[in-house]
């Protein structure tokens, strides 16, 4: 494996480390008033979530199948049109005559595409992970149970299911982040 490779590798540890930070702190703040600051939150927690799941299908990608694959991209499908509403929301399309509606009708369908990319994909790549040989078994349980509870904050609204599910996930990711920063380190003593 190339040094650039190895590199890659352990800044992909440190994305799955520093989202997993970003969603615990998402997890904190109350959805329901979130401010301009709190919505930068989310913002960089995606952003981060996008390269860490890029990262751990990279790197057992051998091992990973369709599943991995599917997992992935259906991560960064949610996690980069979850942003769209945050955007907007931040702009305050609601202080233009009919900008609340617009926003209620036009903004719903990417929200619940991206929430829809993120629970299909996290569960994919949890099943990824526990058939894969890279990472401990534990960290896809993890993923696919924080995936179930933030699953059921569309139908309950209930924030305490999307919080668990929250850090749950930061919990899998920093696994992740973990198990990639040793291997990756290990790689880069041996050669």
């Amino acid at each position: 494996m190339k040094e650039h490779e190895k590199t890659l590798l352990r800044m992909g540890g440190i994305s799955c480390l520093a989202a997993a930070a970003l969603l615990a702190v998402a997890a904190s703040i109350e959805h329901g008033v979130i401010s301009k600051e709190g919505r930068w939150v989310f913002i960089f927690a995606d952003v981060f979530v996008i390269y860490a799941s890029v990262s751990i299908y990279f790197f057992h990608h051998g091992q990973a199948g369709w599943t991995g694959f599917l997992g992935m991209a259906l991560s960064i499908l949610g996690f980069a049109l979850i942003p769209i509403y945050d955007f907007a929301a931040m702009a305050d399309v609601g202080g233009v005559p009919g900008g609340a509606d617009l926003r209620r009708r036009f903004l719903s369908s990417p929200l619940i595409v991206g929430q829809l990319g993120i629970v299909l994909g996290f569960i994919l790549t949890g099943i990824s992970l526990l058939r894969s040989r890279s990472f401990p078994r534990w960290i896809g349980f993890v993923l696919i149970l924080a995936s179930l509870l933030f699953a059921t904050v569309v139908p309950t609204g209930n924030q305490i299911f999307v919080s668990s599910g929250a850090l749950l996930g930061a919990i899998g990711l920093v696994g992740a982040g973990v198990t990639i920063w040793r291997k990756s380190s290990g790689l880069a003593a041996k050669g």
